[in-house]
């Protein structure tokens, strides 16, 4: 029983290293290409993953889009659930615009209905 548990401790955290190593590159807010991952080569955060837009260069004036993984990763929640958010929305208002159909057509029967 001990062995499982910890084979299955295992699997969780290999999946969300995978998942780590796999996240999905959005467009730059500002220039609307894809963001880039990288690895610090600086000592101080050495071997540390980060994401930037392509036209982010060090000590110039250029787009300042830059996130470590961990930020990177908390940025993607956040648009996850915006997105969900909108779609619920949309969701919503389709519904009502169902629902407004569905009362017109009962409304158009019953008068069919009258005039019979």
């Amino acid at each position: 029983m001990r062995l499982g548990s910890s084979n299955s401790a295992g699997s969780k955290g290999s999946n969300e290293d995978y998942l780590r190593e796999n996240l999905p590159l959005i467009d730059c807010p500002q220039c609307g290409i894809p963001l880039v991952k990288l690895r610090s080569k600086r000592i101080d955060t050495f071997n540390r993953v980060f994401y930037k837009c392509p036209n982010n260069f060090q000590n110039d004036d250029t787009c300042g889009y830059f996130w470590w993984q961990s930020d990177y990763v908390n940025l993607l929640r956040v648009k996850q659930h915006k997105q969900k958010f909108v779609s619920a929305e949309q969701d919503l208002e389709l519904s009502r615009s169902f629902e407004g159909r569905d009362e017109f057509r009962k409304l158009s029967l019953e008068i069919s209905e009258v005039s019979y």
